[in-house]
């Protein structure tokens, strides 16, 4: 049973995915742990939780293991600016992810060979290749979008239902019977003095 709704080992997510999700996890651990016994802790179950949604231990070892070292190294150091980072505005070449596809180390060759040469003309910096994942089955079925009509959004529709049943907003206590309904009879009182 996915309790913990990991990402089976074999999806077809980048390894980058994976990636992010370790550090993700781990990051989180160490942060919210003022114990470094628990984050171990937790890091562990992670570890084992991975291992039998089918990750391969020698995919996933790695990758905790320099997150491991990312973590403890950044509690280290302090974050540096480098003066001579480059300004510019880098380019975004946006594909969605699929197994089959061309690797992204192909495509940065491509356009080193024909394309870098037109960098500086334009004024952008070299190209990050960025993948999204495909629309999943749950993103197809279960729509969380409501259908508006051209020029009226759906508040103006409940409005309109409501006026058209009499129906007036009010608070959910109210609706609930939590709160009790004040009635106009009768008059509020002063509050009974202190003792």
């Amino acid at each position: 049973m996915n309790l913990y709704l990991y990402l089976p080992g074999s999806s077809a997510h980048t390894l980058g995915m994976i990636k992010g999700t370790i550090y993700g996890q781990l990051l989180r651990y160490y942060e919210h742990n003022s114990v470094y016994k628990d984050y171990l802790k937790f890091a562990c179950l992670l570890y084992t939780r991975l291992l039998a949604r089918g990750h391969r231990q020698q995919v996933i070892r790695p990758i905790f293991l320099a997150a491991h070292r990312s973590i403890l190294a950044r509690r280290c150091t302090p974050p540096t600016v480098d003066p001579t980072e480059d300004t510019r505005s880098p380019l975004y070449l946006h594909f969605e992810y699929h197994p089959e596809d061309v690797p992204r180390m192909l495509i940065r060759k491509l356009y080193y060979k024909h394309l870098r040469k037109f960098e500086d003309d334009l004024g952008l910096a070299p190209p990050k290749i960025a993948y999204s994942r495909p629309t999943n089955l749950g993103e197809i079925a279960s729509q969380a979008k409501l259908h508006e009509a051209p020029g009226r959004d759906a508040m103006t529709h409940l409005n309109e239902y409501t006026e058209s049943r009499g129906l007036a907003p009010q608070p959910t206590g109210l609706r609930r019977g939590l709160i009790p309904r004040a009635n106009p009879s009768v008059r509020p009182t002063a509050p009974p003095a202190p003792l």
